[in-house]
């Protein structure tokens, strides 16, 4: 007992800060914990008008998300400007992946070669997601115009220069009647459209000689015998038009995709959350009904990882940029 309170004084003092030690460990908080992603509704921009490929594919995805996710992914339409507009709002949101995009791929791998001035930086403010969809683009000619094939075509653009004209709605389409000229030899006269469907009933009445589209807004009309397709973008036949021959079959390399669409998010987005959306788009995707609602627009489901999509985007860039400063076409 002696000895005890001998060296109680000293036991005192450690059994106190052994208890504070204690008192401490059980009443400091933890640090908080973020909520799985995703924990509120999603927003997903789309650049163009309801209705459109783009748009439906977007609406398609999003709601196989919404019910995977248990979280709302509602789709935006914020049209304007060449898809400026929409994809300026989404590169100048937070990074957090609850502001996505889909979009066209002239506006990462071309309108910085055609604008002078955007608000945003198309190679830096934008973090590539999902490759989502490739678009084919056809040669489409008016079946009044006496070219039963590619080589008949561009044999008629040699023989009366200037005039046979081609109609377009959209960048890439465009871009890709310039690069086979120039492969070939021969000009043709561009006619510019607001987008597929004024560029259709162009074609439909005779307006135009031919367009380079993709198929959406014609497919009845092909099936009517008013439109003849005769060469389609891509390293193989598209399953939809097997019976039409790419550019590359007929002696013009370069042509491997039409118009792709993909999702991307604002710089900066972590990579953890990128690889998640990409692997949730990748397999809704791949669902197979999915993948029939998709092609029936006229589509073909593509999948890359996204350091895949970023090259890609890259490899477009500089397939391209070449292109339009070879003819100094400028769009502002």
């Amino acid at each position: 007992m002696k000895i005890l309170l001998r060296h109680l004084p000293r036991v005192i003092p450690c059994v106190l800060t052994l208890s504070a030690v204690t008192l401490s460990v059980i009443t400091t908080p933890a640090h908080p914990q973020p909520a799985p992603y995703p924990s509120k509704p999603i927003r997903v921009v789309v650049p163009t008008p309801a209705g459109g490929p783009t748009d439906v594919l977007a609406r398609i995805v999003g709601q196989k998300m919404t019910e995977s996710w248990n979280q709302p992914v509602v789709v935006e339409n914020r049209p304007g400007a060449d898809t400026i507009i929409g994809n300026s709002f989404v590169a100048k949101s937070a990074p957090d992946g609850y502001t996505l995009l889909v979009t066209v791929d002239a506006a990462v791998t071309m309108h910085q070669f055609v604008y002078k001035k955007l608000p945003y930086d198309p190679a830096k403010d934008f973090t590539p997601i999902a490759l989502v969809a490739n678009s084919y683009v056809s040669i489409i000619v008016n079946s009044s115009v006496p070219a039963n094939s590619l080589a008949e075509l561009i044999a008629l653009g040699k023989a009366s220069p200037g005039k046979y004209t081609f109609g377009w709605g959209t960048l890439k389409p465009r871009l890709i009647v310039e690069r086979l000229s120039g492969l070939a030899g021969v000009k043709f006269l561009d006619v510019p459209y607001k987008n597929s469907a004024p560029t259709a009933q162009a074609l439909l009445a005779g307006d135009v000689s031919f367009v380079s589209d993709g198929l959406t807004a014609y497919k009845s009309n092909i099936g009517k015998g008013r439109f003849r397709l005769v060469a389609v973008t891509g390293t193989q036949r598209a399953s939809a038009i097997p019976d039409v021959p790419t550019f590359q079959e007929l002696g013009y390399p370069g042509f491997d995709t039409g118009v792709w669409l993909g999702m991307f998010g604002p710089a900066g987005m972590s990579a953890p959350m990128v690889e998640k959306i990409n692997a949730e788009v990748t397999r809704i995707l791949n669902i197979r009904d999915i993948r029939e609602r998709v092609e029936g627009l006229g589509l073909e489901v593509l999948s890359r990882s996204p350091q895949q999509f970023a090259d890609l985007i890259r490899a477009d860039a500089d397939t391209w940029g070449p292109v339009i400063r070879g003819i100094g076409l400028t769009l502002d």
